[in-house]
């Protein structure tokens, strides 16, 4: 239904009255009794972008509408048609926006933040293929997720390993903690590489470490800093060695001795 007004083409906004948006707002303003008690004084003007009039309702308006207003905007052009995708700053590299309306009248690959192309995967628990919106996703919904988060923990060989792991987590969560408060560096490193490093000795008392023993065993094995932390020394492979749980008690923060191995 078109608009009633002489010369208006608008489609009728006010399907009672017959009105478009615009003239039924005019017959607000100026003959409803509710609305011409309380009426505003609109000015008319040009819209800057369109070019067609519209009320402008306060000081500062300079479009007709929020679509001539984004479009006005200087943010990311489409790649294919030029249109502004968003305003503002964007991740990805220019040239690789593309706007949904292009997007949907030809799909084009997605693209990681560094400009690879994303790849489709398969799901490990439905076998659908999907594309992971970031590389570490593995699985294709949260359900899925949850199920192959699961099934990852029941394939764990033993109870036993898994808390030796996370409690050499947090040892070594702890280590870079404490030199971060010193502001000293660090660096990464496990308890099985600085071993086979020394070669499974002691470079306290040079003797074997037996690796399958657990503290608070004395002959179980530990990292020693050979400058200790609260000395100032730091966490990083060259100041750290392995060494018996008893010996690492009985320096504790007071030896300072040469470097065993260095790398």
């Amino acid at each position: 239904m078109k608009c009633s007004v002489d010369g208006c083409t608008d489609s009728a906004w006010i399907i009672k009255r017959e009105l478009c948006k615009l003239h039924y707002s005019r017959w607000w303003r100026d003959e409803h009794p509710k609305g011409s008690s309380t009426a505003r004084v609109f000015v008319l003007a040009a819209c800057e972008c369109c070019g067609e009039e519209f009320e402008k309702r306060r000081g500062n308006h300079k479009f007709c509408s929020r679509k001539c207003g984004d479009k006005s905007k200087k943010g990311i052009a489409c790649a294919r048609c030029g249109g502004l995708v968003w305003g503002g700053k964007g991740s990805l590299p220019e040239g690789h926006a593309v706007c949904r309306p292009c997007r949907k009248a030809d799909p084009v690959p997605r693209r990681y933040r560094d400009g690879r192309p994303k790849v489709a995967i398969q799901c490990p628990v439905c076998g659908t293929d999907f594309v992971p919106f970031v590389e570490r996703v593995k699985t294709c919904s949260r359900s899925c997720g949850q199920i192959f988060r699961i099934q990852m923990a029941s394939a764990q060989a033993d109870p036993a390993e898994r808390r030796a792991r996370e409690r050499e987590r947090w040892q070594a969560k702890n280590r870079r903690r404490r030199a971060a408060k010193r502001g000293k560096p660090s660096e990464p490193y496990t308890l099985a590489e600085i071993a086979e490093r020394d070669r499974h000795r002691c470079q306290l008392c040079r003797r074997k470490v037996n690796m399958t023993l657990k503290a608070p065993r004395p002959k179980s094995p530990t990292i020693d800093h050979v400058i200790p932390i609260a000395d100032g020394g730091d966490d990083t492979r060259a100041n750290v060695q392995l060494a018996h749980f008893g010996c690492n008690s009985s320096k504790g923060a007071r030896g300072l001795q040469q470097l065993a191995l260095v790398g």
